[in-house]
């Protein structure tokens, strides 16, 4: 059983700033490049994939401090192989493995995070593109980040901080509470756990899922705290509705916080403009939590 809270945030400033305005330029090529392909091409689907993928790629490694890495490929940990992912965030120590036959070998101790792009996420059924990425999502968290962290550690017993964040961009989707719940039944068929879903699911429709199995490590602490939802709770879900551009912040600033072996971008120069626009009330959205009783 799950309970929901909802929290309304619609504060209307208008303010320039720079990160914002990239934004918005990033949000006029998404439309561009997830808009309807023209019929002469639809057959020309690797292309047209590409195409997604490659302008995702872009708007993250955008915002990234120099240094940082995109690949695509399979991840590896020291017993494991995850599925083809469509962008992975390498960290700077991730060496430059390759052989004479791969170009690249990606590990799972320097990996940031994954992204799987989908286009179209509104088919909540076992053979939609959803689940599908779903499942790559578990191919992932299977996997292993075989490092320690004392101060992480004593905040997270479970050591989910070596699992690699994950998530998955899309351009169209059903409603936020429906895919909530489609998620919420693969969980009580146990066709998932808890652990092996999605950090984030954004959509270009405008909402955003946030999942945490710890809330000590997360950025919304203080608010699971203030709503009264147990620490130890390892199941809670943020669900935001809002403005693209409002989403895309949300965004990243979740994924800045995501905890790792020694690269949290809490002082980040970009994440600093974004936690201002948050703390002055500029980013608008309303939310709601739901979290395992």
């Amino acid at each position: 059983m799950y309970k929901k809270q909802v929290k309304e945030n619609h504060l209307n400033s208008v303010i320039k700033n720079p990160i914002m305005d990239a934004l918005y330029e990033y949000i006029d090529d998404f439309n561009l490049k997830f808009g309807d392909t023209k019929e002469t091409f639809k057959k020309a689907k690797l292309s047209t994939s590409d195409r997604k993928e490659e302008i995702v790629k872009d708007f993250f490694a955008s915002f990234f401090p120099v240094g940082y890495e995109f690949s695509r490929g399979e991840i590896f940990d020291y017993y494991n192989i995850s599925n083809s992912i469509d962008c992975v965030i390498k960290t700077p120590e991730h060496p430059r493995l390759k052989t004479p036959m791969r170009p690249e070998i990606i590990l799972a101790e320097g990996v940031y995070a994954a992204i799987e792009v989908k286009p179209d996420i509104s088919t909540l059924t076992d053979r939609g593109e959803f689940y599908r990425a779903l499942k790559q999502c578990k191919t992932v968290k299977k996997l292993k980040r075989s490092f320690t962290n004392s101060k992480l550690e004593n905040m997270d017993k479970t050591k989910s901080y070596q699992k690699i964040p994950f998530i998955i961009f899309s351009k169209k989707s059903a409603d936020i509470e429906k895919t909530l719940e489609f998620i919420i039944s693969k969980i009580e068929n146990k066709k998932l756990k808890s652990n092996e879903l999605p950090d984030i699911i954004y959509s270009l429709d405008g909402w955003l899922i946030y999942h945490t199995t710890n809330i000590k490590t997360s950025l919304f602490q203080p608010t699971f705290i203030q709503e009264k939802i147990p620490e130890d709770n390892k199941n809670v879900f943020m669900l935001f509705k809002g403005n693209t551009n409002d989403l895309l912040c949300i965004l990243l600033l979740i994924l800045f916080k995501f905890p790792g072996h020694g690269y949290v971008l809490n002082e980040y120069i970009v994440n600093e403009y974004l936690l201002r626009l948050y703390n002055d009330g500029i980013i608008n959205f309303s939310r709601s939590i739901w979290y395992e009783k």
